[in-house]
């Protein structure tokens, strides 16, 4: 027991007051890590995104869970993606940032005239990822949507332009034995209640199907019973405010290309939904022709979205703004054979000019119940710009405000925009694809370097 003691009593003055033993364990463990990464020629600067730095062990143990999960999943997906992630704030140039789970960000020269002037960040691939062979492009069901008949054009611009738009669209998806082409229905106000009628019906029911269950919610008690309805849903609730006849209300005849719109767009997420899709490729008639990457790597780019994607834009030119993160893959293009570099920049910051179009974007499972559970509570706006201004950009400000009922007018009392400084999860996550700069440099597209201040453009 002497013996014990002593033992005890010597451990104890080998530390100084106030320094567990546990803590000066982790210390030497730190200045161990830091030197191999100084020996691997990694000798910048690190922050940890977590304030806790890496142990050697635990990094070593991450690393061989995620080798087991990708073996087990599809060949060259990042599966510690699938956990939660913070997101990098906006450092010194020099500065290394290292996420909780040892997920590395590589942060480059900020660009002046991209975000605001906001740093970019960039995913950096290690060099076991690069290794891994390219995953195979998948399967892609796309949703076309057209209208057989179009009251917005004269009859000299042509009523079946929609139809011829769908033929052409139809035989350049052909080209593309990986894509499924479906035409879909789109939604004419105007052509309520003889047309497009029952498509706005089947659009808005998981509004009326969400407050048909949460009609006697005690979360929404405080609501006059008027306003646990479709009806007073802005936008959301125009199909309930037709007039005696059943027509599209001649105050909101000025909005009915929007309305329109936004209708033709839920019918297709609904139909994602019914049909139990986890991707989908949703094109406006005029769709092919304001994308932006080749319509041949949309199957690739549709198998390598980041994990946390709700929705990427296809339309989206390099030179127009995106946030703070970009995610870089690798493809093979399939009809030269070669490797190229892809893109994925995170819309999470607002550019000096808002965005607009849905002409053509992917969508996920993962977006479809988002945006309905939004809409559902909260109405819409003019479609387009407001998921790509607002949902995208835009986060709440605490729990409590994702399932309050508020009216998309108050949004700005319960959200705030997206601050790299002191970033939070946005409403959606939403990306741009981009294809190789090479690609856009052969058609003559000018690269953000090469934008001018307060030169961005909006998608038509």
């Amino acid at each position: 027991q002497q013996q014990q003691q002593q033992e005890k009593q010597q451990q104890q003055q080998q530390h100084e007051p106030g320094v567990m033993p546990k803590a000066e364990e982790q210390m030497q463990e730190n200045a161990q890590f830091e030197e191999e990464r100084k020996e691997e020629q990694q000798d910048r600067p690190v922050v940890y995104l977590s304030q806790v730095p890496v142990k050697e062990k635990e990094a070593k143990e991450h690393q061989n869970e995620r080798e087991h999960q990708s073996r087990e999943a599809n060949v060259g997906e990042n599966e510690q993606e699938h956990q939660e992630r913070d997101i990098p704030k906006i450092l010194d140039e020099n500065i290394k940032l290292i996420d909780g789970d040892g997920r590395e960000y590589m942060q480059p020269k900020g660009h002046e005239h991209w975000n605001n002037g906001k740093t970019l960040f960039i995913y950096h691939q290690t060099e076991a990822q690069k290794e891994k062979p390219i995953p195979d492009a998948t399967d892609l069901h796309a949703f076309v949507i057209t209208l057989d008949r179009r009251s917005d054009l004269t009859s000299s611009q042509g009523e079946d332009t929609d139809k011829t738009m769908w033929e052409r669209t139809q035989e350049r998806l052909k080209e593309i034995p990986l894509i499924h082409a479906e035409k879909s229905p789109g939604v004419d106000p105007k052509a309520w209640p003889q047309n497009s009628l029952q498509e706005a019906e089947y659009a808005i029911g998981f509004a009326r199907l969400f407050w048909s269950i949460h009609q006697n919610d005690p979360l929404y008690a405080d609501l006059p019973p008027e306003r646990r309805s479709v009806a007073a849903l802005p936008w959301i609730g125009e199909m309930e405010l037709r007039d005696e006849n059943g027509y599209f209300r001649a105050s909101s005849h000025g909005l009915s290309h929007h309305y329109g719109c936004l209708y033709a767009h839920l019918y297709q997420w609904q139909k994602m939904k019914d049909q139990g899709l986890k991707k989908a490729l949703i094109l406006e008639s005029d769709g092919l022709g304001l994308t932006r990457v080749p319509l041949e790597t949309i199957p690739s780019i549709a198998k390598q979205m980041p994990v946390d994607a709700d929705f990427v834009t296809l339309q989206l030119y390099p030179y127009e703004p995106a946030g703070v993160e970009r995610r870089n893959i690798e493809i093979i293009d399939p009809k030269s054979g070669e490797h190229k570099t892809y893109s994925f920049d995170k819309l999470n910051y607002h550019p000096l000019q808002g965005y607009a179009g849905l002409a053509s974007y992917i969508a996920t499972d993962t977006f479809v119940e988002k945006i309905q559970h939004f809409l559902a509570l909260h109405g819409a706006d003019m479609i387009d710009a407001y998921i790509l201004n607002k949902l995208c950009t835009s986060s709440y400000i605490n729990e409590e405000a994702k399932n309050i009922a508020w009216p998309m007018y108050d949004m700005q009392k319960y959200t705030h925009p997206f601050d790299p400084q002191n970033p939070t999860p946005t409403i959606l996550n939403c990306y741009k694809a981009l294809a190789d700069p090479d690609y856009y440099h052969d058609l003559n597209i000018r690269m953000e370097s090469q934008a001018g201040s307060g030169s961005s453009a909006t998608s038509a």
